[in-house]
């Protein structure tokens, strides 16, 4: 065993005197502080090479360490006084020990001398030892001598994701505990079966004192932020050492957020936050292995945000927090223990704040559920919601109802657009080995041209890429699959340039086997009329004979009809029995008596016996066709009406009204009821956020006559025209980057970027605002594949936000339309149609303005209204395309300014492609549920009536709780239309219980089409 000593070293900016210990009464605003520096956190290893016979004969190295009473709190302070924390708990006593016959004591060191550490764990390189096979104790000795044995929590899914580059060098290990400075340390490890373990040792961090620790997070605490941006204190201000840090950054995607805690005491004081937040980062690189520290970011007990991972906070940098979804989530994991302590207000509030931030970024709703390749989890989730971990603790899991509440409060409308979309079918799940199925692809709003990717991954096994090509005009693509080996295969489609768009499915091969399955379509039918027994065959060969038998109720079998299966291995029996009576039904193929179907009942009641079903009222009367029992196959096939919400306008039953010759203010009035019409300045300007692009800067284009708005550090506005040459260098591009707290305004001169107005002469509390003399503005704008040059109407301006700037498109009203229309609406239909749109979305963009606030009024996203600029061009700047049109211009000026109000607002008009021929009720009340004949009209609209399905795997994947899926109940419908209208609650019923879901954007989500107008077939 490896041996390590010296004297005990003391820091005392570590060591919480009873002045310092701020605990819940808040944090001290403090004028003047040092300024923190980067920190190189010391890592010393002890080798655990087998149990130490002298220590294990101790009495300091019990049988069972884990059943000792600690009598009280783990204090892990040394001399703190914690009058105040104790209020809040500590939670790192010792928990059960595993059974003698499940574990065995593998390895154990003796009371060891150490230089001073900080944080402690066990790690080891071992493939056959998982984390859940070994456990591990530790005691230390700090200033007040040798504590209790304290267990290493398991790693609990704290990981980078399966099969990416992170993982490949990691270590397992426990998690890691904070502890009191302390100079002396002894282990004791458990494994199954006292199994020895390879490369097993103690990793002891040194995470170092930085003279900013104690004022760190404090004072700059009073400094103004962007609205929509919480206070997010640094890396730089718990001293991150970057060079420690890997070089590569990678970034995915956010569909949701995770909640974690990082399981130390709760007894920290405000001034240690940066020493454990640097303890758990050099333990992430230089024990585990990761690139960099596994969270997005960290909360405390006073509710401070501190930036974790690096690569900006307001990009989708993938991090290593949640195993098997680090890249398409992000997480904020709570500094503490919350298994039975309480997480203060303050910690809940930061959570709302930074979420409703991160979502409104992203477009992601608060309120929404998010399917993270197959797992469908609330897009506020914990940690144990998609691992069988304890993270992050009972109590603060208990409160993500409040923090989703709360998020959603916080969090901008809700985007009322056509949104780019992506659906797939696939023909079959489960082939026959040699066979093939195909996988077919329809996207809507997507751009031709686009690339789309294919990615296949063997169970257990890592993805890899099958397929690349681009989307045609019609926005979909077939993929013929032909896996050979009989297991299970995923296939994920991917749109490159959105990887939010995505889909997956799974196709098992197997040997095959024969089966039958019939479906009667009604079993009760009045004198006279007929019922249908589907039958459909797998694997049984083409002119095989197929005998259907019935039998009246108490009497014998008689064959009524025989015939032959096609190569499709489907038949339809039409049945009309005339008596009102009990009829069954019996389908046998011939050759192989094994295939026959259950006993199939058909009831015959007289023609004035059968209840009416026609509709009374609107009210939705659940009936026993609204429950479907789980397919032969595993697949729910779907028929539904309408594409989107359907509140509002439906864009096609404006395009069949404006056909019939119905003008735009009957259009208008007749979807937003009890709205009156006003006409606005055509000079009012929108503030529209350009999400794509994130970095620690803006840049623009330099042109003749560019001119800059700035505020000086003196609160004096000044507007100035920029030199095309500034100190005699040719300038072609200009920039506005954050620095610090400030801003700056650089000019490219050669290859480098030379300062004009730095930042101790611009106020970074103020935008910087570019104007271009001819109206357009010309702005590359990165992207997760490099830079899109485009061109936009009017003025940008960079705000600073946190760390990095947001770039804002200051453009007027009727111009920011020139771009939405055409692109909400195709440019080609009828002008009082495009009028109609025009109206609605001029009316939609003054409501967000209102309800927002902050620097921008709205998204360029579908999390408000698309809106792509006026022009993209290529590496030379030559125009490849024009979002506006010449016939959505026309619309536009000729409803200029008119808007739709109610009760002395903007409208809340939103609108969606189809309603299916029935509107939905919204939150306004001129958003009513109503009969669409225009929807209904439109003889063109694909978006009308469709089909699709879902797999019964899928939905249990989602809702594990019901086990084995075995039949979805619809409770409850809108009322007005076909099956009942719209589905607002389904129950999920199966082996082990029970889900509802209810609302309709949770139905969508759960069953995974684009409206709840739907039934199952």
């Amino acid at each position: 065993m490896g041996h390590l000593s010296s004297r005990l070293r003391r820091a005392p900016s570590l060591v919480v005197a009873p002045a310092l210990a701020v605990g819940l009464l808040g944090l001290p605003t403090i004028d003047s502080a040092p300024e923190p520096t980067p920190v190189e956190a010391e890592l010393d290893t002890i080798e655990l090479d087998g149990i130490d016979s002298a220590a294990a004969a101790t009495e300091s190295m019990p049988d069972t360490p884990g059943d000792h009473d600690h009598g009280g709190d783990h204090d892990h302070g040394g001399d703190h006084d914690h009058s105040e924390e104790h209020a809040e708990g500590d939670e790192l006593g010792a928990v059960s020990t595993p059974q003698k016959h499940d574990f065995d004591v593998a390895a154990t060191s003796q009371e060891t001398d150490t230089d001073p550490f900080r944080v402690v764990a066990v790690t080891w390189d071992d493939s056959d030892v998982e984390v859940d096979e070994l456990n591990a104790w530790i005691r230390y000795r700090a200033v007040d001598g040798w504590s209790e044995w304290y267990p290493l929590p398991s790693s609990d899914g704290h990981a980078p994701d399966p099969g990416s580059s992170e993982e490949a060098g990691m270590r397992q290990g426990t998690e890691p505990l904070i502890v009191p400075e302390s100079d002396g340390v002894q282990v004791r490890v458990d494994t199954e079966n006292g199994h020895e373990v390879d490369d097993l040792r103690v990793d002891l961090i040194d995470p170092g004192t930085s003279p900013g620790d104690a004022t760190a997070g404090t004072a700059r605490a009073a400094q103004a932020q962007a609205a929509t941006q919480p206070r997010i204190y640094t890396r730089a201000e718990w001293g991150a050492d970057e060079s420690l840090r890997g070089s590569t950054v990678q970034y995915g995607q956010i569909q949701a957020g995770f909640v974690h805690h990082t399981v130390n005491s709760n007894s920290y004081t405000a001034a240690e936050v940066p020493a454990i937040i640097r303890g758990i980062y050099a333990f992430h690189v230089k024990s585990r292995g990761y690139r960099d520290i596994g969270y997005n970011f960290l909360i405390d007990k006073w509710g401070r945000i501190w930036e974790g991972r690096y690569g900006g906070i307001n990009k989708p940098v993938t991090g290593a927090h949640t195993y098997g979804h680090n890249d398409d989530a992000f997480a904020a994991s709570t500094i503490g223990t919350y298994t039975s302590t309480e997480p203060t207000q303050a910690t809940l509030d930061a959570y709302a704040r930074l979420f409703a931030w991160k979502f409104d970024m992203h477009g992601v709703d608060a309120t929404g559920r998010a399917n993270l390749d197959g797992t469908v989890v609330n897009t506020v989730s914990g940690h144990r919601d998609t691992y069988a971990t304890a993270c992050p603790g009972e109590r603060l899991y208990a409160k993500l109802p409040q923090i989703r509440t709360a998020t959603a409060a916080l969090q901008g409308p809700t985007a009322a657009s056509r949104a780019p979309s992506l659906t797939s079918t696939l023909d079959r799940s489960r082939i026959a080995s040699g066979e093939s199925t195909t996988l077919r692809v329809r996207t809507q709003q997507v751009p031709a041209g686009t690339t789309v990717v294919l990615k296949r991954r063997v169970e257990g096994q890592s993805w890899k890429r099958a397929r690349l090509t681009t989307l045609g005009t019609s926005g979909e693509l077939t993929f013929g699959l032909s896996p050979k080996k009989p297991r299970s295969y995923d296939f994920r489609v991917v749109v490159r340039s959105d990887p939010r768009l995505r889909s997956l499915h799974r196709v098992t091969v197997v040997v095959p086997a024969p089966s039958l399955t019939v479906r009667l379509t009604d079993p009760e039918i009045t004198s006279g009329s007929s019922t249908r027994l589907e039958v459909t065959t797998d694997y049984v060969p083409a002119g095989t004979t197929v005998v259907l038998k019935r039998r009246v109720e108490g009497q014998s079998w008689k064959r009524v009809r025989q015939t032959t299966l096609d190569a499709s291995g489907e038949l339809t029996f039409g049945l009309s029995p005339k008596k009102p009576r009990s009829y069954g039904f019996r389908v046998i193929v011939r050759s192989d008596p094994r295939l026959r179907s259950a006993l199939q009942r058909v009831s015959v009641v007289p023609a004035s016996g059968r209840p009416s079903t026609t509709p009374v009222s609107s009210s939705f009367v659940p009936r026993g066709s609204d429950v479907f029992a789980r397919p032969a196959d595993g697949v729910f096939r779907m028929v539904g009406h309408g594409w989107g919400h359907g509140r509002g306008m439906s864009q096609w039953g404006a395009n069949a009204a404006a056909t019939q010759g119905v003008r735009e203010p009957q259009i208008t009035s007749t979807y937003y009821p009890g709205t009156t019409r006003a006409r606005t300045s055509s000079n009012q300007v929108v503030r529209v956020l350009l999400t794509a692009d994130t970095g620690s800067d803006v840049i623009v284009r330099s042109e003749t006559g560019l001119r800059v708005a700035f505020t000086r550090s003196d609160e004096v506005t000044v507007t100035k025209t920029l030199p095309g040459s500034p100190g005699g260098c040719p300038a072609p591009w200009w920039r506005a980057r954050a620095t610090g707290s400030d801003l700056a305004i650089d000019a490219l001169c050669g290859s480098s970027w030379k300062v004009w107005r730095s930042a101790a002469k611009v106020n970074g509390d103020r935008p910087i605002v570019f104007t271009p003399r001819d109206g357009v503005i010309d702005v590359p704008r990165r992207t997760s594949s490099g830079f899109e040059r485009k061109a936009y109407r009017g003025a940008v301006e960079a705000h600073r936000s946190g760390s990095s700037v947001r770039a804002v498109n200051a453009v007027r009203m009727e111009d920011y339309l020139r771009a939405v229309v055409p692109n909400e609406m195709p440019s080609s239909w009828p002008q009082e149609a495009l009028r109609a749109q025009a109206v609605a979305a001029r009316t939609y963009a003054m409501r967000e303005a209102e309800d927002r606030g902050g620097y921008f009024d709205v998204y360029d996203t579908t999390a408000s209204q698309v809106y792509p600029g006026a022009r993209l061009y290529d590496g030379s700047w030559r125009v490849t395309r024009s979002y506006e049109a010449g016939s959505t211009d026309a619309a536009i000026r000729a409803t200029a300014g008119i808007h739709l109000r109610h009760a002395g607002r903007p409208a809340f008009t939103q609108f969606s492609s189809s309603n299916g021929g029935v509107s939905a009720a919204g939150t306004q009340p001129y958003l009513t549920r109503r009969s669409d004949a225009w929807d209904r009209a439109a003889t063109a609209n694909s978006r009308r009536d469709w089909t699709d399905s879902v797999t019964a795997g899928s939905l249990e994947r989602a809702f594990p709780q019901v086990g084995r899926l075995e039949r979805i109940r619809v409770t409850s419908r809108e009322g007005l239309g076909d099956w009942g209208g719209r589905i607002l609650t389904m129950v999920l019923k199966g082996s082990r219980g029970s889900v509802t879901v209810s609302g309709d954007s949770r139905v969508r989500s759960a069953i995974g089409t684009n409206s709840s107008y739907v039934t199952f077939s």
